[in-house]
């Protein structure tokens, strides 16, 4: 194997003008030797296929192509997908930041690591003016080094804590695994935990605990901006979730990166799922009216008690960025910095 294998970043991009510019600035300033970009423009409206054309005149590594219609978000992320010739992949938003180090620093992980099928990085997340809001690190027990396989499947849907664990869709991969596991799915609502699931039972996640990517966090969500979009169309549907699990469970039993004894993993992953599901209606229904009724009877020991373990049967959730909220958060920081 080369000292430097072929490693494939892919950027699928609709409509990124105003950010696309400082983006690519930043991968093409990698010091990794061996690198190509593959922009996929899905019929942007805007400025973006001038600039990713002067782009690609400016430097033989960028490639450009142009969907003459919008595929959806789900299909123009397989497109780059799918063109990749490197050993690794990566795919790129087209409003983040990535460190000079970022490629070399997860290649160095992945070579060292075999039996890894991905590694991700500490990640700022930062508004688009370049203000720090947190950063999100997995060490301690949230470290993947700690977790066998089931236990990191469980830990990507939200068990025991939810945590930002989807953004290890936006490390380095190994390109093969990730083309197999991917072909699988098509859109649906929260794909990228579906897909993350597979991965952790397929290999093992390695981690860097340093900041090499700043992730741009909007004040509008993303089924804001596109509400148009198939995939968050979906979101509305009836029946949206019994698909979600059809989804999940079905790629597990058919991929072809997943050993088949980690495949009998698949009813306690799917039960997970279903309790956290059903937990509301079984609190609004159930518990809430039951804890009404005996609460007063109770002494005050053993109302601290329950109270203490609703507490810990409830979903804990992270922090999110919730524009105006409290500017305590935010840390003056230019995202060039």
């Amino acid at each position: 194997m080369s000292k430097y294998p072929l490693v494939t970043v892919g950027m699928p991009v609709r409509n990124g003008a105003n950010t696309l510019r400082r983006s690519l600035d930043s991968l093409v300033q990698s010091d990794y030797p061996n690198l190509e970009i593959l922009i996929s423009d899905n019929a942007s409206t805007d400025d973006t296929p001038n600039i990713c054309r002067d782009y690609m005149t400016r430097y033989a590594i960028i490639s450009y192509s142009r969907n003459e219609t919008n595929v959806g978000i789900t299909a123009n992320f397989q497109k780059v997908l799918s063109k990749a010739k490197g050993c690794y992949f990566a795919w790129a938003a087209a409003d983040d930041w990535w460190a000079p180090d970022f490629v070399s620093r997860l290649v160095g992980e992945l070579e060292l690591y075999p039996d890894a099928v991905l590694a991700m990085c500490a990640t700022e997340r930062v508004s688009p003016q370049g203000l720090v809001f947190d950063t999100i690190r997995f060490t301690g027990d949230d470290s993947p080094a700690r977790k066998g396989h089931l236990k990191m499947a469980l830990s990507i849907l939200g068990y025991p804590k939810v945590l930002k664990e989807n953004f290890y869709c936006l490390g380095l991969h190994r390109t093969k695994v990730l083309q197999q596991a991917f072909s699988l799915y098509t859109d649906i609502p929260g794909l990228d935990r579906l897909l993350l699931v597979q991965l952790a039972l397929a290999g093992r996640f390695r981690y860097v605990d340093h900041i090499l990517l700043r992730k741009t966090i909007h004040d509008r969500s993303q089924r804001q901006r596109r509400p148009n979009e198939v995939y968050n169309i979906l979101r509305g549907e009836r029946g949206i979730l019994r698909k979600k699990n059809t989804v999940l469970a079905g790629a597990i039993l058919r991929s072809p990166v997943v050993p088949w004894w980690r495949k009998a993993y698949t009813p306690i992953i799917l039960g997970a799922v279903l309790r956290r599901q059903l937990w509301p209606t079984v609190l609004r229904l159930f518990v809430i009216p039951v804890w009404s009724m005996i609460k007063p009877y109770l002494p005050v020991g053993v109302v601290k008690f329950l109270r203490s373990c609703l507490r810990f049967l409830l979903p804990k959730k992270p922090l999110r960025y919730r524009p105006g909220g409290g500017t305590r958060h935010w840390r003056n920081r230019g995202v060039n910095e």
